[in-house]
């Protein structure tokens, strides 16, 4: 559901990586997916360390901003839902 790891520790992510990879594929999953942005670290690590294929996907965000120093544009740069965050009831 969440890919957390301490920043900068490659090897602590691509552990938890593989091992939710090994989980799916046990479990009979055929694929595994994760969302992240291009510039992430999660992604580095998933492709450099773990072998998966990064592929470009279409990102919107819609949100309401509460703090006015936040601009839209910083926020759809800097900003990613995980999974676990909404998508899972």
């Amino acid at each position: 559901m969440e890919l957390i790891a301490p920043g900068g520790d490659a090897a602590c992510c691509a552990r938890l990586a593989l091992a939710a990879e090994s989980v799916a594929a046990s479990a009979g999953a055929r694929s595994l997916g994760a969302w992240f942005p291009a510039w992430s670290e999660q992604a580095r690590v998933l492709a450099a360390a773990c072998g998966f294929t990064l592929r470009e996907a279409p990102h919107f965000l819609e949100c309401t901003r509460r703090d006015p120093r936040l601009s839209v544009e910083w926020l759809a740069g800097n900003f990613f839902y995980s999974l676990g965050d909404w998508d899972v009831h």
